[in-house]
């Protein structure tokens, strides 16, 4: 049995008003990106349980990932079959006024990583001068996974175990960026005004 993970909350700030299509919309995008990095998190783990003395995933074989199987190239819904009830993301409370927020409890490390990428992108929205290319903003997308400890050493445990650079691109595209990004298209209209816990 796998132990449980550390839980976690995060408020987003946001001002009402917004038509309900678009609050859909918007929330299918944050669960998508949780529920992807959340995933990716647990493909770190299965590449180097052997080190980590973790069960392997039904997603990974005896070596490793099964990259064989194009992971990446599943859908959200047939991934999601591989988390646990306890690590649903929760909406837990709502304030709907203007400000108001939303609140999350899920996974620790999914909910900072996003945490971080709302306040990195709000700082960015505030400067009106800031436009950045699309790789600076992959790089800084990588730079957030780095900063959370947990998947800095996942990542440096399953390079050292045998990950290439090409399947870590190919994971972090597929289960980071591109969901991340679908939040980005989602609240270009600026939905969300702040991301941070309680």
């Amino acid at each position: 049995m796998m132990p449980s993970r550390e839980q976690g909350r995060l408020r987003i700030e946001s001002d009402g008003g917004w038509p309900v299509s678009d609050t859909i919309e918007f929330l299918h995008a944050f669960k998508a990106a949780y529920e992807n990095i959340l995933i990716f998190e647990m493909l770190l783990e299965g590449f180097a349980a052997p080190r980590l003395s973790v069960p392997r995933t039904p997603i990974l074989n005896n070596r490793g990932l099964n990259l064989s199987t194009a992971l990446w190239e599943l859908p959200d819904e047939a991934l999601a079959r591989f988390l646990r009830p306890d690590d649903q993301l929760i909406l837990q409370r709502v304030e709907l006024s203007s400000p108001g927020f939303w609140e999350f409890a899920g996974a620790l490390n999914p909910l900072e990583v996003l945490r971080m990428y709302l306040n990195d992108r709000h700082r960015r929205r505030q400067d009106r001068t800031y436009r950045e290319a699309h790789e600076r903003h992959r790089l800084a997308l990588e730079n957030i996974l780095l900063e959370n400890q947990v998947f800095r050493e996942r990542m440096r445990m399953a390079e050292e175990y045998g990950l290439s650079d090409q399947d870590m691109t190919q994971l972090l595209n597929r289960f980071v960026y591109e969901p991340i990004q679908q939040i980005d298209i989602i609240d270009a209209r600026g939905m969300v005004s702040f991301g941070g816990n309680e």
